[in-house]
């Protein structure tokens, strides 16, 4: 379906190089030592504009470095690559939720939870249901509740780098300056979700226009977080995947209109 292009394209593997020091007591599995080391070292940190360290990959190469005086430990100079967590603007990816504010709802990967979508990025007819804290969307008088932990179906809008001073910023990334600058602008927001036409050939009606990106950072306040990923939700085939069935007859998800049953399920909250 279109709207699983880019699911799982958001690990990449990055080049580093970088300076290990491996006490005499180390010596001798030199290698395990390392991958240790870079691990213990990278792992669950922020390389600046490039994304989430997740683990190391391989070692590439090991210079032979110095010894200070006074400190019988080698300094090696290490080429490695580490998988990394890096989507990009315009990917689809899945995750739970949070928990709803009413600002916005907070998706989590399980290992990476600084996901947000701004009630700006939800479907229309979408509002906050203060007594259960839970986003509802009225889908033509059917209440589609988002539901904490329900499994989501979301498109990045954008990623932020909003405090790099505590993020991995010594290690050296070749070619990091250019991958920054050739990251892609913020995908346009998606057009107004619409249930599918009734005509026989199961074509769509035409979409509404697409809502400004710009403004939406403006109104939402990030969080003081090394890496935040906004998030949008307003199109065919995105927000909660139980509300979504495939038809064999048309080309697009249609949501599930059964108001009956998704309405019981929150009268019992």
């Amino acid at each position: 379906e279109p709207f699983l292009r880019g699911l799982y394209r958001m690990f990449t593997l990055v080049e580093i190089e970088d300076t290990v020091r491996l006490p005499p007591d180390e010596w001798e599995d030199e290698i395990a030592s390392i991958k240790n080391q870079l691990n213990r070292k990278f792992c669950n940190k922020i390389l600046d504009k490039i994304g989430l360290c997740i683990q190391l990959y391989d070692v590439l190469s090991i210079q032979r470095g110095f010894v200070y005086q006074g400190d019988g430990a080698q300094f090696l100079e290490v080429k490695f690559r580490m998988i990394v967590f890096a989507p990009r603007a315009g990917e689809i990816l899945e995750g739970s939720i949070h928990r709803s504010t009413p600002q916005s709802i907070q998706v989590s990967l399980g290992f990476f939870d600084q996901i947000y979508i701004p009630a700006s990025l939800m479907q229309d007819n979408t509002h906050y249901r203060k007594e259960d804290r839970t986003w509802v969307w009225d889908w033509e008088g059917a209440l589609l509740p988002f539901h904490d932990r329900d499994t989501i179906r979301f498109r990045v809008q954008q990623v932020t780098y909003t405090s790099p001073s505590h993020s991995m910023s010594k290690a050296k990334v070749p070619g990091a300056d250019a991958a920054a600058a050739a990251q892609p602008a913020p995908a346009p927001a998606a057009p107004k979700p619409k249930a599918p036409a009734d005509d026989s050939d199961g074509s769509a009606s035409d979409s509404a226009p697409a809502k400004p990106v710009a403004p939406v950072a403006k109104a939402f306040a990030l969080p003081n977080h090394p890496m935040v990923i906004l998030a949008s939700v307003h199109e065919m085939g995105l927000g909660v995947a139980r509300w979504w069935a495939e038809s064999d007859q048309q080309q697009a998800a249609t949501p599930l209109n059964q108001s009956t049953e998704v309405n019981s399920a929150s009268d019992k909250e």
